[in-house]
């Protein structure tokens, strides 16, 4: 098997890995944290992830380090949403939403190793499945306000970038190569999919905050808390 296989299915199997552990960070932030804790956390995670991808360049296995934090950063941030807006939760919707981009993941990563290549109009195709895949968990989040379909919602943001990931990655870099452009792709990309989720975060409940003034619930979930 060529390097360049070798990459894309390290890269899939990370971006597997990446949105277990965003699941359970996430039903983990809910438990532990309130309200806004989680956002606010994620984000020292993350800050504390900058200065260990600097010096990682001497220490390769630091990128995973900063895969893990942010990531588990990522989760924290998104707990946040469901704290504050009351919306249901449950781990296994968050396990059960994370299953269909992970399998258009997998099609892409198999795709890519049966033509033997990482054709840029082929990564097009599947990110704009992936898109698809996020409209259909908003349009029936807002109908049933289900934590599987918000919950999917989040997991394609983060899949999207894994799926861009599936293209970019070293050819023939090693996971722990001499250059760790491998591991460093992917470190680079979990600060991407944090900020993003976040912002995400920020953007539906201060949306939410400033409707609710007016008892408008522009989420259609009838588990949303009022403020008094």
């Amino acid at each position: 098997m060529t390097q360049q296989n070798k990459n894309i299915i390290y890269t899939f199997l990370l971006s597997a890995v990446a949105l277990l552990i965003f699941a359970s960070a996430a039903t983990f932030g809910i438990t532990l944290f309130e309200e806004w804790y989680g956002v606010i956390v994620g984000i020292v995670m993350m800050v504390i992830a900058i200065p260990i991808h600097n010096i990682a360049k001497n220490y390769k296995f630091l990128y995973i380090i900063t895969f893990l934090l942010n990531t588990i950063g990522c989760g924290f941030s998104t707990a946040s949403y469901y704290l504050v807006s009351g919306e249901a939760s449950d781990y296994g919707q968050f396990l059960a939403a994370t299953l269909p981009p992970i399998v258009l993941a997998l099609i892409c990563a198999i795709v890519f190793v049966i033509v033997n290549q990482r054709n840029k109009r082929i990564c097009t195709l599947f990110c704009v499945l992936d898109v698809v895949i996020a409209g259909v968990a908003i349009y029936n989040w807002v109908i049933e306000g289900e934590a599987f379909w918000s919950f999917l919602f989040f997991a394609a943001v983060v899949m999207f970038f894994y799926i861009i990931a599936l293209r970019v990655v070293d050819n023939d870099e090693e996971f722990f190569g001499t250059k760790g452009s491998f591991v460093r792709t992917v470190s680079f990309f979990s600060f991407g999919i944090f900020i993003i989720v976040t912002l995400i975060v920020a953007a539906l409940l201060s949306e939410g905050e400033v409707f609710d003034g007016f008892d408008i619930d522009i989420f259609g979930n009838p588990n949303r808390k009022k403020k008094k």
